[in-house]
């Protein structure tokens, strides 16, 4: 994708994300939608799953234009499309791309978790690559001991933030 574009915030209807990322592309504009993908069933009589997209941004889609009045184009011409916000920032654009390239959109093992007595590797933070024992789960929270300054601390972290070794 093309970095010297300008990027636009585009607002769509409901659950039609994709929809409008396919139709801006369509129009010759680089757009993303970056997602999440998990397991999900067919319906609720069966246990088959299967892998299933998710937007992590609920009703956003992200839309390189070559000039920042090319709005008017995707608005008028993107029936999925309610209105745009704003435009991001280099920043913003490398760190989407990032996402939508290598964060979430990678499955994990559903039969891995994270138990009390394991071992998980945290994925993110100041204490990001470093791999822990779990000794306690309290709600969303695992309780941990990291070693920093020539000694151990407990430390709690987010579950989200854990990933099982």
């Amino acid at each position: 994708m093309n970095s010297l574009r300008h990027w636009l915030v585009v607002r769509t209807h409901p659950q039609k994300e994709f929809d409008a990322e396919r139709q801006i592309k369509d129009r010759g504009y680089d757009a993303l939608c970056p997602y999440e993908e998990k397991w999900r069933r067919r319906h609720s009589r069966t246990n088959h799953k299967r892998p299933w997209k998710y937007p992590l941004f609920t009703r956003y889609v992200f839309a390189g234009v070559n000039h920042p009045w090319d709005w008017h184009d995707i608005r008028q011409n993107v029936d999925v499309v309610q209105y745009t916000i704003g435009s991001l920032t280099p920043v913003d654009v490398d760190y989407l791309q990032r996402l939508s390239h290598e964060g979430y959109n990678v499955r994990t093992d559903p039969h891995k978790a994270i138990k009390v007595g394991g071992e998980a590797k945290i994925s993110d933070g100041s204490f990001q690559g470093h791999t822990v024992t779990i000794h306690t789960i309290v709600g969303k929270q695992a309780h941990v001991v990291v070693q920093m300054f020539n000694s151990y601390m407990p430390v709690q972290i987010p579950l989200a933030k854990l990933d099982p070794v």
